[in-house]
């Protein structure tokens, strides 16, 4: 075992390769246990899918309203599951949560269609939803497992040119190559730097890899794929094209405007009774009105719930830290349940922010954070938002060394900017809301 920067690698060794190799052949029992868990699901839904069809034939303007009740609600079980399915892609963590999420998602949202029967009396739709949840969730569990085991592949990591800061960043399931002379054949994939590939040395080690069937990537695609960041000391590797002219900024926008529309009756409610406690407890003002950078460092003032008490006009203003005790006792609340960021559903409506982007900070701060951070100013090329990659990913900064971190997450969203990335964000929002630890 190697530590580097507070790190531990595997060596190339006997331990190594047997490490690997039980590795590898429970990837193999996953990869096949998720088949046949999800054949079997697909199975049932055919099945249903066949049901459905027939029940379908029997939809003529005179048919009987529970032939139609029918219809709609094995539909929904089938619509559902492809939901959950979905869901089951899109959340990460351990196997154990990822699994427990998608039981949990199952159950809940099959288990929320036996309201249905409240208004049609529908002959077995308890063990219908029952069964569509069973279903769903071995689908969701099959999805997981395939997730995991895709992810348990072996690498060894060429150490020529790296930097301590990135061998930080990579994945734990790696061995520190230092020996051009070593078996490549032993690995799943192997990750090289530029340096590597001019090292005579190390240039014959990595064909003789790719010869046994080895995946070559270079340090930057590794560290996108395991950690979802991109590493400031490989800044040359990044690729962005221009976002804002992405076909699914229209979509984007659109999304945006239909939430914050539909949302506004609920937020408006919330808005008056957290505007009342404050009031009451803290004094005007209610709101905090702040200059922040948005897109292509545009400046906007950005409206939030106040939770701090006013500051002196000697102040300096200084990113909020956890544990600040400038914080009320209110404040606290409405940061934790992330009721003081919904003014800027505001903020969304105008077009200054988005929903999911990167969080958007004062100009005093992002003229330091320009001067000491390469790539800073990268971010602003797409809208800010309430909720970012960064944010559920790494959470808050207050430090230079702290945002730094952050910035390699935002910087993997500008360059892999779309919907995918997006959906994750949403799932990982929807958990880290009720996570203290993104709370400051």
């Amino acid at each position: 075992m190697t530590t580097i920067a507070g790190k531990e690698f595997h060596s190339s060794s006997a331990a190594a390769i047997e490490s690997r190799s039980r590795s590898s052949t429970l990837g193999i029992v996953a990869v096949l246990s998720a088949r046949i868990i999800i054949m079997a699901a697909l199975v049932g839904f055919a099945v249903s899918a066949v049901d459905l069809l027939r029940i379908s034939f029997f939809l003529t303007d005179g048919a009987d309203e529970l032939v139609r009740a029918a219809f709609v609600f094995k539909a929904l079980i089938i619509f559902t599951s492809v939901i959950v399915g979905g869901l089951a892609y899109l959340i990460e963590g351990s196997l154990p949560h990822q699994i427990a999420s998608v039981v949990f998602c199952s159950f809940a949202i099959h288990l929320a269609l036996l309201l249905l029967p409240a208004f049609w009396m529908i002959p077995g739709s308890f063990s219908l939803s029952l069964t569509g949840a069973l279903a769903s969730a071995l689908i969701g569990i099959g999805i997981a497992v395939a997730k995991f085991a895709n992810r348990m592949r072996y690498a060894g990591i060429i150490s020529e040119g790296l930097s301590p800061r990135m061998l930080n960043n990579l994945s734990s399931r790696s061995c520190l190559l230092t020996d051009p002379a070593g078996d490549p054949s032993e690995f799943d994939v192997v990750v090289v730097s530029h340096q590597a590939l001019t090292h005579p040395g190390w240039a014959t080690f990595i064909a003789r890899a790719a010869a046994a069937g080895c995946e070559v990537q270079t340090v930057t695609k590794f560290s996108r794929e395991s950690a979802g960041r991109i590493n400031l000391d490989y800044m040359d590797q990044l690729v962005i094209s221009h976002t804002n002219s992405h076909p699914y900024c229209i979509v984007k926008r659109a999304i945006d405007v239909g939430v914050v529309l539909f949302a506004a009756p609920f937020v408006l409610l919330i808005l008056a009774v957290a505007s009342l406690a404050i009031l009451m407890t803290m004094g005007r003002p209610i709101l905090f009105v702040q200059d922040r950078v948005g897109l292509y460092g545009s400046v906007f003032s950005m409206y939030k719930l106040r939770t701090m008490r006013v500051c002196g006009s000697n102040e300096i203003q200084i990113a909020t830290a956890k544990g600040d005790n400038r914080i009320t006792p209110l404040g606290k609340f409405l940061r934790r349940y992330h009721i003081d960021e919904l003014p800027q559903l505001w903020n969304v409506l105008k077009g200054d922010m988005t929903l999911i982007g990167p969080r958007p900070e004062q100009p005093n701060l992002v003229r330091n954070y320009a001067e000491n951070l390469p790539g800073y100013e990268l971010r602003h090329l797409v809208r800010p938002g309430i909720s970012g990659w960064s944010q559920v990913k790494y959470g808050y900064a207050s430090t230079l060394e702290e945002t730094r971190e952050k910035l390699e997450f935002d910087l993997f969203y500008v360059e892999q900017f779309g919907p995918v990335l997006d959906a994750k964000i949403v799932v990982k929002t929807a958990i880290a809301m009720f996570d203290p630890e993104h709370v400051r």
